[in-house]
């Protein structure tokens, strides 16, 4: 008989019979043979899953990129895309483009790194050449050159840049959500900081 398995009479037509009951939860009971079964049925199937799982091959080819593997709170998490191809390029305006610098996590610039116009000056902001990609995103024309170097400058506390490409874009779009929220974060900076240190 199992734990928590109460001995009952059941009637089969001819007379009674001694059967045993496991109580699920307090509420549900089922006959002990029925529990043994899906027992065995769940053993049977987590063996097959560490089987499975053991048999899987370790080294998964290069274009199976679902997940990466788990993290430490055991939680799987997306793999990055690769960054985008150099096209060859040693370096970008004397700098060397390295595929260690490339592939740092996280990939600064992923909102802009697919338009040709601004791809340069992001691998060099993944370069950690900072001046370089801003010089650049001076040359290009256009209300997303000046984003990405807004972003590029706050990144780095880059007061004077912040404030120079939030103007230029509000000057073209007024109101514009990111200028304004990076123009008054940057402005609450530089007073907490001058609060703090008045001697500054």
């Amino acid at each position: 008989m199992m734990p928590g398995a109460e001995p009952s009479l059941v009637g089969d037509g001819f007379g009674f019979v001694a059967t045993d009951q496991v109580t699920l939860c307090g509420r549900v009971k089922i006959s002990s043979r029925a529990a043994s079964a899906a027992i065995a049925a769940l053993t049977a199937a987590c063996a097959c899953l560490a089987i499975a799982l053991i048999a899987s091959p370790s080294g998964a080819p290069a274009a199976s990129r679902s997940a990466a593997p788990p993290t430490p709170s055991g939680v799987a998490v997306p793999l990055p895309d690769p960054p985008p191809s150099t096209g060859g390029e040693a370096s970008i305006r004397g700098v060397e483009i390295t595929a260690r610098m490339q592939s740092l996590a996280p990939q600064l610039g992923r909102c802009y790194e697919r338009t040709a116009a601004l791809r340069d000056a992001v691998l060099l902001w993944r370069q950690r050449e900072v001046d370089g990609a801003l010089a650049l995103l001076a040359e290009v024309p256009g209300l997303e050159a000046k984003h990405l170097a807004l972003n590029v400058a706050q990144m780095h506390d880059l007061y004077d840049d912040i404030d120079s490409n939030a103007d230029a874009i509000l000057a073209l779009a007024p109101g514009d959500p990111h200028a304004l929220f990076t123009k008054a974060l940057c402005k609450i900076v530089i007073l907490s900081r001058f609060a703090c240190c008045p001697s500054r």
